[in-house]
C-alpha cells in the first residue's frame, strides 16, 4: 500500500468456533493439508525461530478456546477490500456479547490468558455450549459502522515494525482455484452447499453475502495469496489491561493476528437491511439501504412514517465525497451523518435543503476552517439562512422552518440563537 493511500477498518462479525480451530481453504478442497498451533506459532515468534513459508491451498490453525473470533477488512476510500484479518484469540469472551466491556467477557478473558500459559499446547477450552447457540453472530447488524482505529497498524506495516517487539511473519502462500475462499471451524460442505455456492462465486456474479451459513465465503480472483502474522510481543499484565481499555466499544488488538493479503476485486457494502456484505466489484457503489432509505417515503404523502435518514461511511462511494446527497428527496425531519472522517466538500449538504435537524455524530471536520465548502463555511451559511425571518430569508427558505445543528449531541448555535432573536 502506498503511504499516503487512504485506508480504514472495519469489523465484518465473528466467526463461530465450536471445533477449536479456524480452517482456511479453497472452496473445493476438502481435505486439511496443513495444520498450524497457534500457541506454538507464538512461542516460536517470541523466541526468533525461523517459520518456514509454505504452498498449499488449505490450512488449519489449533486454537485454544472455543468462542467468536472477530473478522476485519481493510478498505481503501472506494470500499475495495485490501486485506481480510483475523485475532486468533477469543477476544469476544467466551460468548458474551461481541466487544462489549462487560465484567463477565473481561473476567473470562482474564482466565482464559492465565490458563494459556499453565497448560500443554494440545490442551483446549471448551464452551459448556456451542458458539453458535451461545452467541448472537446478528450483533454485526447495525444502522452505521464505525470505523475500527485501534487496528490502523494493519495497513501501515513501516510504522508497525519499528516498534522492537512488533514482527509481521509469512505463514504460507494460499492458492486459489475456486474462487472462493472458506473461512470456518470445520471443513464440512455438503454436495447441495457446493453447488449453490459454485453458482454465487462464478466470475460473472456480482455479489456474495457475508456471512453465509455460519461460514466466511469471500470470492477471490484465482492466483496464490500472501498469509501473514502479525504479532505484538506483551506482557501478562499488559494485555490484562488491555481488556478494560474499551474505547467507543472498540478492543484493543490481540495478538497474533492473521492477514490474508493482496486482495483485490471485491468490496464492502451495506445492504437494504444495513447488513454488511461483500460484493464483487461493480460500477455503482452507493449502498442499498441509503437508496431504500431516499425512496422509502414520497414528499407529498401524508403516510411517510420514515422521515429520517442515517449515513455513515459505508453508505458513501467513496470516503472523501457526499455526492450521493443528490440522491436526497426533501420534507426529512432528521439528516445524520456518523463516522464521516475525510470530507472534503461539504456543499452538497444544501441538497437537503429542507431538512429540520441536522446531526453530526463523530465525525471529523477543522471548526475553525473558515475555507469555502468548508464543514464551517456550509453548516454556517445553512443554518443562518434558514433561521433568519421570513422577509430576509432566501427566496428559497421562506416557507421551510428554522434548523437545528447538533454536533456530538450538542446544539452548536444555541448561543447565536439567542442573538438572532436580540
Amino acid at each position: 500500500m502506498k503511504k499516503n493511500d487512504l485506508h480504514e477498518v472495519y469489523c465484518l462479525g465473528s466467526i463461530p468456533v465450536d471445533a477449536g480451530r479456524l480452517c482456511f481453504y479453497d472452496l473445493l478442497e476438502k481435505k486439511i493439508k496443513k495444520t498450524f498451533n497457534e500457541r506454538k506459532l507464538t512461542k516460536e515468534i517470541k523466541e526468533n525461530k525461523k517459520i518456514n513459508t509454505i504452498n498449499t491451498n488449505s490450512f488449519d490453525i489449533s486454537l485454544f478456546a472455543d468462542g467468536a473470533y472477530p473478522c476485519y477488512a481493510v478498505v481503501d476510500q472506494y470500499k475495495r477490500i485490501k486485506k481480510i484479518f483475523i485475532e486468533l484469540t477469543n477476544s469476544c469472551g467466551w460468548g458474551s456479547s461481541l466487544f462489549e466491556q462487560d465484567k463477565t467477557r473481561i473476567d473470562r478473558l482474564k482466565s482464559e490468558t492465565i490458563s494459556k500459559k499453565k497448560v500443554p499446547f494440545d490442551y483446549q477450552m471448551d464452551m459448556p455450549i456451542p458458539a453458535r447457540i451461545a452467541i448472537d453472530f446478528n450483533r454485526n447488524h447495525r444502522f452505521s459502522y464505525t470505523p475500527w482505529s485501534h487496528y490502523n497498524f494493519i495497513y501501515n506495516d513501516e510504522k508497525f515494525l519499528k516498534k522492537k517487539k512488533n514482527k509481521k511473519i509469512k505463514l504460507c502462500n494460499l492458492k486459489i482455484s475456486s474462487n472462493a475462499l472458506v473461512i470456518e471451524d470445520s471443513p464440512s460442505i455438503s454436495r447441495s452447499d457446493l453447488s449453490l455456492i459454485k453458482v454465487h462465486v462464478s466470475p460473472g456474479t456480482l455479489l456474495w453475502t457475508f456471512p453465509v451459513k455460519e461460514r466466511t465465503i469471500i470470492p477471490l480472483e484465482n492466483k496464490t495469496y500472501p498469509v501473514y502474522l502479525y504479532y505484538s510481543e506483551k506482557s501478562e499484565k499488559v494485555i490484562i489491561k488491555d481488556f478494560e481499555k474499551n474505547e467507543y466499544m472498540q478492543s484493543n488488538p490481540m495478538y497474533p493476528i492473521l492477514s490474508i493479503e493482496n486482495l483485490n476485486g471485491i468490496k464492502l457494502e451495506k445492504e437494504i437491511d444495513s447488513r454488511i456484505s461483500i460484493h464483487k466489484q461493480r460500477k455503482q457503489y452507493i449502498s442499498a439501504y441509503f437508496l431504500e432509505k431516499v425512496n422509502y417515503f414520497e414528499p407529498n404523502k401524508k403516510t411517510n412514517a420514515e422521515k429520517n435518514i442515517i449515513i455513515c461511511q459505508l453508505d458513501l462511494d467513496n470516503f472523501k465525497s457526499l455526492d450521493i446527497l443528490e440522491n436526497i428527496k426533501p420534507k426529512l425531519d432528521t439528516l445524520e451523518l456518523r463516522h464521516l472522517y475525510h470530507i472534503e466538500d461539504w456543499s452538497p449538504l444544501f441538497r437537503a435543503y429542507d431538512v429540520k435537524t441536522l446531526k453530526f455524530t463523530n465525525c471529523k471536520f477543522d471548526a475553525n476552517d473558515k475555507k469555502p465548502n468548508s464543514w464551517f463555511d456550509v453548516v454556517s451559511r445553512f443554518y443562518f439562512n434558514r433561521n433568519k425571518k421570513d422577509e430576509s430569508k432566501p427566496k428559497e427558505f421562506r416557507k421551510l422552518g428554522n434548523l437545528e445543528v447538533i454536533v456530538n449531541g450538542q446544539n452548536i448555535f444555541k448561543k447565536l440563537d439567542k442573538r438572532l432573536k436580540k
